[in-house]
Parts: structure tokens; C-alpha cells; sequence
């Protein structure tokens, strides 16, 4: 399952917080209980673990992420190479292009599902 949408933001950094905001609630309303939340933005990974954030755009994010992260359960945050990160990178491609709006998939299109094996590809 996964998400994708277009968003009015000043920056890549609001996006990348605002993506990994939606995709826990996503995981979370989904009932699941041990999540690997995989990123490739160093900002961002910085800034949830720390306790600063430049603007209050990307501060209210920080707080709604770390707010997901104290409920009951086990959420491992982690850094991955962009080249790793294709299906994120294609998601934000495909909300940026389409009219959809914002969008929640049950399922993965074949296009996300080939770009799955190859991000889990050694």
C-alpha cells in the first residue's frame, strides 16, 4: 500500500516530512505495529531525530511525525541512497504530473511493483 499526492510547499524538505508524515499514518491506520521507514533525505532524517526545525511549516511536520512515533509501536527510522528510494521517486513523479490529487493504493501498479524488486534487488 502507499500514498501519493501533490503539495503547494516553499521546499523538497516540507514534501520529503510531509511524505513520511502521511505514510506513517497510512502504516498506522493499517494496523501495523513494526515499520522500517526508509528515507533518502538526510534533512529530514536529521531533523526528526533532532529537536530543530527551520520553519514552522517543517516544525508542525517534525512534531505530527514524532506525535506517530511515541503511540504503541515500532518505528525504525533509516537513511537509504536515492538509488535505492525508485519507488518514492516515482511516486512524487506521478503526483506531480496528474490531477489526482492525493491518493491512497491499496495495491501496487506493475510499474511500483517492478520499481519494489528493483530497490530490493542486492
Amino acid at each position: 500500500m502507499g500514498c501519493s499526492g501533490s503539495l503547494q510547499a516553499n521546499s523538497s524538505l516540507t514534501c520529503e516530512l510531509y511524505a513520511i508524515w502521511k505514510g506513517l499514518l497510512l502504516a498506522r491506520s493499517a494496523g501495523y505495529k513494526n515499520i522500517i521507514c526508509e528515507m533518502d533525505c538526510l534533512d529530514a532524517l536529521q531533523l526528526i531525530q533532532l529537536d530543530y526545525s527551520p520553519s514552522t511549516v517543517e516544525h508542525d511536520l517534525v512534531s505530527k511525525i514524532k506525535e506517530n512515533l511515541l503511540q504503541n509501536w515500532s518505528v525504525q527510522l533509516s537513511l537509504i541512497q536515492r538509488s535505492a528510494n525508485s519507488v518514492a521517486d516515482y511516486m512524487a513523479r506521478f503526483a506531480s504530473t496528474t490531477q489526482h490529487g492525493y491518493r491512497e493504493w491499496s495495491t501496487p501498479s506493475h510499474e511500483i511493483h517492478d520499481r519494489v524488486q528493483h530497490d530490493l534487488a542486492p
